[in-house]
């Protein structure tokens, strides 16, 4: 039996979208991209951050989180999402949480274009302080925890999906 809702976590550039757009459609669920529901408010992340600063991105990202229902629906929200504890626990409770743990250097060499992504806490810190702060929270909300190293983007489904089978049969 597969989980009612399905919600991957973790660093920006760990594969959230792409693992989770690949088994949405294995699954036949709606895939739901979390930065795309904050620019469906009209602006662009690092709009809001720039404009409003990061606390705002963090207000917005966890009301429309918080508002997702439903069923059969693959969740992937922005990186951040950790720093709100009402979405992490609305996520936890609506879907199995997975976090897509990888290891801080291997986000280096995917991410060419941070500065331009809106990530939360950029500005001020490097990404490998960002990884030591959202690490442990990513650890704490998630139901489960799976590392994702040298594999394809459809190896990773592949794993995930029977990881989620099991996980509630």
């Amino acid at each position: 039996m597969q989980p009612k809702n399905i919600t991957l976590i973790g660093m920006p550039g760990s594969g959230k979208s792409s693992v989770g757009r690949l088994l949405a459609e294995r699954l036949q669920y709606r895939f739901i991209d979390g930065d795309d529901l904050i620019r469906a408010t009209g602006r662009d992340l690092q709009e809001i951050i720039d404009r409003d600063g990061e606390e705002e991105l963090l207000r917005i990202e966890a009301r429309v989180l918080c508002g997702l229902e439903g069923e059969q629906m693959l969740i992937a929200p922005g990186g951040s999402c950790v720093m709100s504890p009402r979405a992490m626990e609305h996520l936890r409770e609506i879907s199995l949480v997975v976090y897509m743990e990888v290891p801080c250097e291997v986000l280096v060499t995917r991410m060419q274009d941070m500065e331009l992504r809106g990530i939360v806490g950029l500005h001020y810190m490097t990404l490998a302080e960002l990884y030591g702060i959202r690490h442990p929270l990513y650890r704490k909300y998630a139901h489960c925890i799976l590392d994702f190293l040298a594999e394809t983007v459809e190896e990773t489904a592949t794993r995930l999906y029977s990881v989620c089978a099991r996980s509630h049969s």
